[in-house]
């Protein structure tokens, strides 16, 4: 068990040299807000937790999200989650969207989002979101 922490330590810490912290929220029927860590700007791993809900129902969504196209000044990702435990939809999640960074520090931006979700017990939903999106950009 302690070499597999140690195993676990090291990669994360090694992952971490690589990459950036981001932030987001998605607004929309329903709406998250969202921690990620982009490495090399190609991977991001991202926790989204649903918002406007009561703290019995929170909807967290964990998705990793793949930049298949990277611009200075946007990107587009496709990716694939889950929605473990809710009473709001859990199942699979398939998000598509745009990050777009139109000011010059490239920190803060914009996103749009589709993302089908592929109902475990219920119905299967498409839904949309625009947000709002910050970087931790290392200087």
């Amino acid at each position: 068990m302690k070499f597999f922490a140690s195993f676990l330590g090291l990669a994360l810490s090694s992952t971490l040299c690589l990459g950036q912290f981001q932030a987001g929220y998605y607004q929309s029927g329903l709406p998250a807000v969202a921690v990620g860590y982009s490495i090399k700007g190609i991977v991001t791993p991202e926790f989204r937790l649903g918002t406007d809900l009561t703290l019995n129902t929170l909807a967290p969504e964990l998705n990793v999200l793949v930049h298949y196209l990277r611009k200075e000044d946007y990107n587009l990702y496709l990716g694939l989650g889950v929605r473990p435990v809710s009473d709001f939809y859990p199942g699979i999640v398939i998000p598509v969207g745009m990050q777009i960074f139109p000011f010059e520090q490239k920190k803060f931006g914009f996103h749009f989002e589709a993302s089908p979700v592929i109902g475990f017990e219920s119905d299967n939903i498409l839904r949309g979101s625009v947000g709002i999106r910050y970087r931790f950009l290392r200087q």
